[in-house]
């Protein structure tokens, strides 16, 4: 196994599901803004603040390619990971890439997420990255409210050992 990378709209369980994964595969969990607000200092909507969409998105670039060498790892990255060609590419070359679908509807609007401050922005959001998603993914899971993140992960290791 290399690295499972998961991706999705801000709020889609990322976290939650990548959390329950490792731990039944009984491997590292990397949560990639952890690691870039570690780096900086500060936390994701500071950096947002003090150096804008782009530089927080360097920073991103920067923590995603450090864990090249990192073996056996579920790896949460952010929403916007996909927006760049190179990091979609490297996903691919470097593991597996679960794609977290969420329904618009039920995911969290506000909050620490400084770029989904409202639904409008998250349906505007989506239509940007929607095709990214799929271009970046291995395979996609749901993950609604009529599914657990335990059966999301499951649904995960499922689709693994297909591929």
């Amino acid at each position: 196994m290399k690295k499972i990378f998961l991706i999705g709209m801000p709020g889609c369980g990322k976290s939650t599901i990548g959390k329950i994964l490792a731990r039944k595969l009984n491997i590292d969990f990397v949560d990639l803004d952890e690691d870039i607000s570690a780096a900086a200092g500060m936390d994701i909507p500071e950096i947002f603040r003090r150096f804008g969409e782009s530089g927080f998105r360097e920073r991103e670039k920067a923590a995603l390619f450090a864990l090249e060498s990192r073996q056996n790892a579920v790896v949460s990255c952010g929403g916007g990971i996909i927006l760049d060609a190179e990091n979609r590419a490297f996903m691919r070359a470097q593991g597996v890439v679960a794609l977290i679908k969420r329904p618009l509807e039920e995911l969290a609007c506000g909050g620490i997420r400084p770029l989904s401050k409202s639904p409008e922005a998250l349906r505007a959001m989506y239509e940007v990255r929607r095709a990214l998603y799929d271009d970046a993914a291995t395979f996609a899971v749901e993950n609604n409210k009529n599914i657990t993140p335990q059966a999301a992960a499951a649904k995960i290791m499922e689709k693994i050992y297909e591929n």
